[in-house]
């Protein structure tokens, strides 16, 4: 996995700073007005270091420790920037930084530096805790490198939880959060994006490699979130080679799966799993790509209902388990490698097909058309 993390890392960068750069143009000139707007003259500017400390007081000179920034100290407002300086943060963090919707709070590496956010915890019994866990509100984090140094990647233990594994990257719990162009890899798991994260956004990002071996299967999913009001939006992030799943939207018949947004994504070498044992509600996706992986909408619910799919690329075929009011449009799907069809649906009942709307998608067998329907035809 190490050789591969050196190989791809750098290619993965230039390739994805080539291939969405427009939007990522775009999206940078919203973040400006939105960050600064009217109140640019009067944001401030603070500082963090690996030889900071808590009796600093944030600038260049006297900069903080990085849990002390976290922390918000009182001088620290919204539409404050706070710059993480060159080094290796050992450690694992909690922020509970607030700003507002129209000022968020902007925690980012120093564009002149590398920091890297390192939640290893050699030589502990309980290796299981979160490398950032985020409970504030209305914060962006930009930019950071959130990995675990540890290189012992198998476990004796079997289960998902245990204390012996290593620590997801990310926790988000608070509304309107923002986790932009970050790189997340070898941690337990990329992202965890939960329910109380209502109207959070994830771009640009790059996660692989996140997991662990354990005696009953490999452990790790890329992303893994549930969601209830509001919208989880995922736009334009790079996501393989993870142990268990790239993306995981799952849960209990006590979750929440609904309201996602997914677009220009690049999935490879991962699975898909969007489903579970609550019905999925509203997930919606637009121009989005993976390779190699099949990936299945639905679990052991019979109650989903609502999903959009728009001009994204199936390599390998889709499956659709207890749907209503599906609509699919100039989608591009094929059947992969193996024999069987480029989509598989599943009914818990005799369906109401005038629920289901496909038009002006491409289906692909073994390398030929097999057929391109047209509006109004299926």
């Amino acid at each position: 996995m190490n050789t591969l993390k050196q190989i791809l890392a750098p290619a993965l960068v230039g390739l994805w700073t080539m291939t969405f750069c427009i939007r990522r143009l775009a999206y940078l000139v919203l973040s400006i007005m939105v960050i600064f707007g009217s109140e640019f003259s009067y944001a401030n500017t603070f500082y963090v270091a690996v030889s900071g400390n808590p009796g600093g007081n944030g600038n260049r000179a006297n900069p903080w420790d990085l849990q002390t920034a976290l922390n918000q100290p009182g001088m620290v407002l919204p539409g404050d920037t706070i710059y993480l300086g060159a080094g290796i943060y050992k450690g694992n963090f909690t922020s509970n930084l607030t700003g507002t919707p129209k000022n968020p709070i902007v925690l980012k590496n120093n564009a002149a530096a590398r920091g890297i956010v390192d939640g290893s915890r050699p030589g502990q019994s309980v290796k299981n805790i979160t490398t950032l866990t985020i409970k504030g509100a209305y914060t962006w984090y930009c930019c950071l490198e959130i990995t675990n140094s540890d290189t012992a990647r198998s476990i004796a233990i079997a289960g998902s939880n245990p204390p012996e594994r290593r620590g997801t990257g990310v926790d988000v719990y608070g509304p309107g959060v923002k986790v932009i162009n970050c790189i997340i890899y070898d941690t337990g798991g990329g992202f965890g994006a939960w329910t109380s994260a209502t109207n959070s956004e994830y771009y640009g990002n790059i996660i692989f490699n996140n997991g662990w071996y354990a005696p009953d299967r490999s452990h790790g999913h890329g992303v893994y979130a549930q969601n209830n009001t509001g919208q989880k939006s995922y736009i334009d992030n790079v996501i393989l080679n993870n142990f268990g799943y790239g993306w995981h939207v799952y849960g209990s018949a006590n979750s929440s799966l609904k309201n996602f947004y997914l677009e220009g994504n690049v999935m490879f070498n991962d699975e898909w799993l969007i489903g579970g044992d609550a019905p999925l509600q509203n997930i919606e996706l637009n121009t989005n790509f993976s390779y190699k992986e099949s990936p299945q909408f639905g679990y052991s619910s019979q109650q989903n209902d609502g999903l959009k799919m728009r001009n994204n690329y199936f390599p390998n075929g889709i499956s659709l388990f207890w749907w209503k009011n599906v609509t699919a449009t100039g989608n591009t799907f094929f059947s992969g490698i193996h024999p069987g069809t480029p989509i598989s649906i599943r009914f818990a009942e005799i369906p109401d097909l005038s629920t289901f709307h496909f038009n002006d998608n491409k289906y692909y067998m073994a390398g030929s058309v097999v057929w391109s329907n047209q509006p109004g035809i299926g």
